[in-house]
């Protein structure tokens, strides 16, 4: 994965090697530049992505994810 920073703007660029990564682009909309190959990925799709790479990282603030999902059901509930 790259990141960069332009003009205070978070821009990353990443390679999906996962199925369900690939999955989700497959689905998704892009927006382009005018005169570019630049493709912008919509919100809910980044935010899918979010949740795959938390969900697939071996330590999270050490956290398991039955705990995440506990924690997120009681800020919702």
């Amino acid at each position: 994965m790259i990141k960069f920073i332009l003009d205070n703007v978070k821009i990353e660029f990443f390679q999906a090697n996962r199925p369900i990564q690939k999955e989700i682009l497959s689905k998704a909309t892009f927006n382009s530049f005018d005169n570019s190959n630049l493709k912008i990925l919509d919100v809910k799709s980044v935010a899918k992505l979010k949740v795959v790479a938390l969900i697939m990282r071996i330590k999270s603030r050490d956290l398991t994810f039955d705990e995440i999902k506990e924690q997120v059901t009681i800020k919702l509930s």
